[in-house]
């Protein structure tokens, strides 16, 4: 079975490589593509050239259409929490822009 991985310098592929490590040995994988970004492995997914682990609000709209679909048993399905930090002091306005976009997106 073809598989699609993140690189071994990926914050997404060492989550998935801690947590189903065990889940990778049930079957016979076969590594046919690796990328550092989830968007890559994505459009490699779409493109029918093998199965990744992809975050759920990356691919929301496809598995809505049934572009994607969820592979394997549920102990696949990684739970991930994203919390993002700074500094009270003030930031370049580059920066401050964009923690104003979180605090956007925070309060929808």
């Amino acid at each position: 079975m073809p598989i699609l991985t993140y690189s071994q310098d990926s914050g997404l592929g060492r989550i998935m490589r801690a947590l189903v490590p065990s889940a990778l040995e049930e079957e016979p994988f076969t590594t046919v593509f690796t990328a550092h970004h989830a968007v890559l492995l994505k459009t490699m997914a779409l493109e029918g050239r093998g199965i990744a682990w992809l975050p759920r609000s990356l691919i929301k709209d496809e598995l809505s259409a049934g572009k994607l679909l969820p592979a394997g048993s549920p102990h696949w399905h990684i739970p991930v929490e994203i919390r993002l930090f700074r500094q009270r002091a003030a930031l370049s306005a580059p920066a401050e822009a964009f923690w104003q976009v979180v605090a956007d997106k925070d309060a929808e």
